[in-house]
Order: structure tokens, then C-alpha cells, then sequence
């Protein structure tokens, strides 16, 4: 297990291009592209067990989304090592194990045991379990209750949505500004822009019953069932539910969803030192309207540009070459650029971070430009405390940009962000 873990770790930073866009092959397909020529498995059965029940809804021509194909490419690497390490036992145990570790609660106490002292407060776990399977309901409750509280006001809410306004706006005139983009792919790039979705606060849907009954409608549970076939009845709905864009109102971040076209800002992240609304405009614009800027611009960005308005791959043909050439060159700017902020011994690859790179960057022009559609004044506020008094307005923008990065990280951290997150380190970014 240590082996495969190790191997595992070792080979991430190999992946050169963590944001690739995404490949559909047919089902077919995908135990010859991504399994050693040793290895069979009938993954058109495995995906009609998940997801029938008698009745097969997957042939072998079915078109199957994949996400990362060098990811993928990566895992067969490590099988086909693991194939050969210690005469194939590596491989042999962990799959032992892998099936053990699967029905590990279904097995008698000497393994239960095992677990028990390994594992975290069965309340906890039962929370995690709500959360991955009623995430839905959940999400409602919770909703229900800060908004009774008033922990979300309405007028936070529209106060948000008017940055956001501004910060579309200040794209668009970065989008025409940009003399290296051809006038038929400004005109894509701005049509994507003006169709983007946007929820704010929370997803809006979550307040409609409907929805959530449409959503759980397979859930065929009953006290008279055991536990194991439970956990079937709701692993295989899990996996039937409906792609939509949604995330729990409670995630704390942005984020943006290139298959909607759509971004979200949510009631976690609504605060300072993002957000607050006694705070100079400057101070939000230079917080939240950064991050609304970020989101935006990953519609744009080294993977995002795939894309077009409805969220459907562009096709080939219908690409401006000589725009996608100069945008190459960009990207290859970038990759240099901050290749001169990371620690090299510790990530080696900036590839790693472009797409990112490239929302930071575009993120707090579009912002900054935004702010300066919403003010033209300089002046100075009397009401701040001590020092921040000295500062103009435009100064705040900045430093208002900059908090939201304030980090310490031990060395520990450094080398598992490294390893891990496809950010650049906060310094790099403010």
C-alpha cells in the first residue's frame, strides 16, 4: 500500500497539463485507452450496474465524459508498474484491500474494530453521509435557517450582484480593448460573457420543491431494508442524479462551471475579508469583485476558452486559428512569468497553476477596471481607523486585494500545496 502511495505521490507533478479540456470516447473504448494491454474490464457492464436496474441505459457506443485524460494516463502508468513490483504483489494486496476496504462495515467485528479506531466520531461520519446524499436537503436547511436569521440579507445579496454588473462590464471593454483577438471571436467572447448565469448567495433552486422532488424521486428506501442494500439503492441514484450546476450554499468560495456557463458566489465566503458592507467600495471591489473577476475570467482562460456560450465544446473547426496561436503565446508568457515567483524544488512545473494564473491576473484588471466605472474619485475617507486614514481610495483597492491572500504556511504546508493546489502561493498572487 506505501509502495503504490508513494509511487503515486512521486509521479503527480508529471502532469504537465492539469487543465486540459475534457475528451469523450465511447464506453468501449475505455478499457483499451486507459488499462494495460494485460487488463480487461467490461466497464459497459459496471456503468449499467450503477446505473439500472435490469434495464441497460449504456452500450458500447455510449459517449462517456472524461475529465483529465493525463490523470488517467497516469493511473495506468502506476498499474502497470505496480504489475511488475515485488512479482505482482503489490498490485495483488492492494486490490485485496481495496475490496475489503469497500465492504468494511459489512464484515464481522474483527475488521469493524479495526475501523473503529481509525475512523472519526460516528457522528461526524453520519454527518458526511447526509451531506453526500441528501447534500440537496441539507443545503435547504441550512438555507432556510441563516435566511429566517437574516444571516444573508437580501440587500448583501444585490449589493454583490451590482459589483458584478460592473465587473461584466469592465470585461467586455477588455475583450475589444484586446488587439490580438480577432472581431469574430471578440463577438463569441462577448456573446459567452452576456449569457454567463450567476448565483449569488445561495442556488436558487434549492427553494423549489419541485426540483428537489424531481431530484430524489428513485429513492426507494424502507426500514425493512438492510444497510448494504441501502447503500446501493442511494450509491446508484447518487450516481443517476441529474448534471446541474450546483454546489451547497455553504461551500466557502467562488467558483465557476465551464459546462453551464455559469459562476457562483455563495453566503460563505460573503464576508470580510471579502466583503463587508460598511467598508469603502474600494476595499469590496478590491475583495469580492477580484474574486467575481477571477470566476469570470475562467470562462476565458487556458480551458474555460474550449467552450462557447452554452457550455458545449467548440468544435475545431470553428476555431480562429490565428487567435488561438496568439493566445498560445500568451499562455506561454504566463508560464514563464511565473515560473520567476514559484520555488522550482518545489514546484517544478507552472504549467500546473496557468489556468489560474490567468483568472488572478485578468481577475483583478476586470476589477479594478470595474471600480473605476463605478467611481472616478480619488478622495480619501475620514471614518477609517489609525493608519489606513493615509490611503487613497484607489491605494485600498489594492490593499483590499492583497488581505484576502494574508497567509503563514509551514514548510509542510509549502510541500503539500505544491503537490496538491493548482493556485499559485499567495505571495505570488498579491
Amino acid at each position: 500500500m506505501s509502495k503504490i502511495y508513494e509511487k503515486y505521490s512521486n509521479n503527480l507533478q508529471r502532469f504537465s497539463n492539469w487543465d486540459e479540456p475534457e475528451l469523450y470516447v465511447e464506453s468501449g473504448e475505455l478499457s483499451s485507452l486507459y488499462l494495460p494491454s494485460s487488463i480487461s474490464i467490461d466497464f459497459v457492464k459496471i456503468l449499467n450496474e450503477i446505473a439500472s436496474e435490469g434495464n441497460p441505459l449504456i452500450n458500447e457506443k455510449t459517449k462517456i465524459l472524461i475529465l483529465g485524460k493525463e490523470i488517467l494516463n497516469e493511473y495506468r502508468l502506476i498499474i502497470e508498474w505496480a504489475e511488475n513490483e515485488d512479482e505482482g504483489k503489490v498490485l495483488s494486496d492492494y486490490l485485496d484491500w481495496a475490496l475489503i476496504w469497500r465492504i468494511l462495515y459489512e464484515l464481522d467485528e474483527r475488521f469493524s474494530n479495526l475501523l473503529n479506531s481509525y475512523k472519526k466520531d460516528e457522528i461526524v461520519c453520519m454527518r458526511n453521509f447526509v451531506k453526500i446524499y441528501f447534500k440537496h436537503w441539507l443545503d435547504k436547511l441550512y438555507l432556510n435557517n441563516i435566511i429566517d436569521k437574516n444571516i444573508i440579507e437580501k440587500n448583501i445579496i444585490e449589493q454583490i450582484e451590482n459589483i458584478f454588473s460592473f465587473v461584466k462590464k469592465s470585461f467586455e471593454q477588455l475583450i475589444n480593448e484586446a488587439d490580438w483577438i480577432g472581431d469574430e471571436s471578440k463577438n463569441k467572447a462577448k456573446l459567452k460573457l452576456n449569457k454567463m448565469k450567476q448565483n449569488i448567495g445561495y442556488y436558487k433552486l434549492i427553494e423549489d420543491n419541485l426540483f428537489l422532488n424531481k431530484l430524489y424521486k428513485n429513492y426507494k428506501i424502507n426500514e425493512n431494508m438492510s444497510w448494504i442494500e441501502m447503500f446501493i439503492q442511494l450509491n446508484r441514484n447518487y450516481y443517476l442524479w441529474p448534471t446541474i450546476d450546483y454546489q451547497a450554499s455553504f461551500f466557502v468560495d467562488g467558483y465557476y462551471k465551464w459546462a453551464f456557463n455559469s459562476l457562483a458566489i455563495y453566503g460563505g465566503i460573503m464576508y470580510s475579508p471579502w466583503f463587508d458592507p460598511k467598508l469603502p467600495e474600494s476595499l469590496n471591489f478590491g475583495g469580492i469583485g477580484t474574486l467575481l473577476g477571477h470566476e469570470t475570467s475562467h470562462g476565458f482562460d487556458s480551458f474555460g476558452f474550449n467552450f462557447d456560450e452554452n457550455g458545449d465544446r467548440i468544435d475545431e473547426k470553428e476555431i480562429d486559428k490565428e487567435t488561438n496561436e496568439k493566445m498560445e503565446e500568451k499562455f506561454k508568457c504566463f508560464i514563464k512569468q511565473y515560473s520567476n515567483y514559484e520555488n522550482e524544488n518545489l514546484r517544478p512545473n507552472s504549467r500546473f497553476t496557468l489556468s489560474e494564473n490567468i483568472a488572478d491576473n485578468a481577475g483583478i484588471r476586470a476589477s479594478y477596471k470595474a471600480w473605476k466605472l463605478f467611481t472616478n474619485s480619488l478622495k480619501k475617507f475620514k471614518n477609517l481607523k489609525m493608519s489606513l486614514n493615509e490611503f487613497t481610495d484607489e491605494q485600498m483597492f489594492f490593499i483590499g486585494n492583497a488581505f484576502t491572500y494574508c497567509s503563514v504556511m509551514t514548510e509542510e504546508d509549502k510541500n503539500n500545496y505544491a503537490k496538491t493546489d493548482n493556485h499559485a502561493f499567495p505571495k505570488g498572487k498579491s
